[in-house]
C-alpha cells in the first residue's frame, strides 16, 4: 500500500487491525492524494481524492421554550422544538455538506465504574439523533439516515440555515429503558447500561457539521439512494458510488465541526 501527495510518494501505511491501516501523515487542502494497493493475485487498484476545506464559521442554537406544532410521517400530531444551525459556506470552492445532530450523555456507562463515561480513543462516539427538518432537499432520503445531505448550489459563499426539530425528550430518555445505538460500529448498550448509582452530570447536543468531497459526496447519496430504494417496488436500481479505479469502495476525505448548541 502506497500513499502519494501531488504525485510524490510520502508513505505506506501500515496494518493497525480490525482492517484499519494507518500513516503519520496530516492531510493538507489543495493537494490531492492518490492510494494504491497491490496484493499478490489480484491487479492494482487505485484512488485519488483531494481534502476539502472546514468550516470555520457555524453556530446553533436551541429554542427549548418555545413548542412547535408538527405532523409525523403518519400523519399525527406532536410538539417539538426548533433547533437552528447555520454555516458559513467555505469560499472558493463547490462544497458539500453531511450534518446531523448527536449527543454526549453523562448517565450512558459501560464500565463498572459508574463515574466512567462512555470514551472513545478516536474522540467520536455520540449518539446520533433523530430530528425532523424543514429544508427541500435535493436527496429526501438523507432525511431518514439521521442526517442530511447538502451542496452549497444557491448558498456559494453566503450563510445557510437549517431548522431542525428536536422533541426535549431526549433530555429525559435516561430514565426510561432504553437501547441506544452507537455511531461508530452500530453496537447496542443494554437496557442495563443506565444506573441509578450513575446520576446524570451533564447532556450535550451538537451539530456535527462535515465538508466532505464530492466523491465521498456522491457515495453518501447513492448508499442511502440504493438503502431506501428497497421500500419503492417502481424503485431504478442504482450502483452505489466508488472512485476506486480496478476494485470497488471508496477513498475520500471531509473535514468536521463540532458545535455544542445546548449543554445543562
Amino acid at each position: 500500500m502506497e500513499l502519494y501527495e501531488n504525485d510524490s510518494l510520502i508513505g505506506y501505511p501500515q496494518y493497525a487491525g480490525n482492517g484499519n491501516y494507518r500513516l503519520n501523515h496530516y492531510p493538507s487542502v489543495g493537494k490531492v492524494y492518490r492510494l494504491r494497493v497491490e496484493a499478490p493475485g489480484f491487479p492494482p487498484v487505485e484512488a485519488i481524492d483531494s481534502l476539502p476545506g472546514r468550516v470555520e464559521e457555524a453556530s446553533g442554537r436551541w429554542l427549548t421554550h418555545t413548542p412547535v406544532p408538527l405532523i409525523d410521517e403518519l400523519g399525527l400530531p406532536y410538539t417539538s422544538f426548533l433547533m437552528d444551525i447555520s454555516l458559513k459556506d467555505i469560499p472558493g470552492e463547490q462544497n458539500f455538506y453531511h450534518i446531523s445532530l448527536a449527543m454526549l450523555d453523562s448517565c450512558v456507562c459501560v464500565f463498572s465504574d459508574p463515574d466512567t463515561v462512555l470514551v472513545d480513543p478516536l474522540h467520536d462516539r455520540l449518539w446520533l439523533i433523530e430530528a425532523a427538518i424543514d429544508e427541500p432537499l435535493s436527496d429526501p432520503n438523507s432525511k431518514k439516515a439521521n442526517a442530511i445531505l447538502i451542496e452549497d448550489t444557491g448558498f456559494q459563499n453566503a450563510l445557510k440555515h437549517l431548522n431542525f426539530y428536536l422533541d426535549t425528550t431526549y433530555l429525559y430518555a435516561y430514565s426510561f429503558p432504553l437501547s441506544y445505538s452507537d455511531s461508530i460500529n452500530q453496537d447496542y448498550l443494554s437496557t442495563g447500561a443506565f444506573s441509578d448509582e450513575a446520576p446524570r452530570k451533564y447532556v450535550r447536543i451538537f451539530a456535527d457539521i462535515r465538508s466532505i468531497s464530492q466523491s465521498l459526496y456522491l457515495y453518501e447519496r447513492s448508499y442511502l439512494r440504493q438503502g431506501f430504494g428497497t421500500e419503492d417496488p417502481f424503485y431504478e436500481f442504482e450502483n452505489v458510488y466508488s472512485n476506486v479505479k480496478g476494485g470497488l469502495g471508496i477513498f475520500a476525505g471531509w473535514q468536521r465541526q463540532l458545535i455544542e448548541v445546548y449543554s445543562d
